[in-house]
């Protein structure tokens, strides 16, 4: 992981193997998620989530799901830009 402001960036996405991991991480650095997204770009994959904390400040944080997505890739992506399903 490059050092800096891990996740707040494609550049330096959390890479991650599950749904559940980031939202441990998430609740561990006392993060609420208000909105999920799933883009794609290049190569890579990104769930992202758009969080607030507890002082109502805005945070979005970039996960790369690549492991996530290759196992769901048939069905979800079927070669589209957007997915046709939710990766879990």
């Amino acid at each position: 992981m490059p050092i800096g402001r891990p996740g707040k960036s494609r550049e330096h996405a959390f890479v991650v193997i599950s749904v559940s991991e980031e939202y441990e991480l998430m609740l561990a650095r006392r993060r609420r998620v208000v909105h999920q997204s799933l883009i794609r770009e290049a190569d890579h994959a990104y769930d992202v989530l758009d969080t607030s904390g507890a002082g109502g400040d805005s945070t979005t944080f970039y996960f790369q799901i690549e492991g996530m997505v290759a196992a769901e890739a048939p069905t979800c992506w079927a070669g589209t830009e957007q997915p046709s399903c939710r990766v879990r």
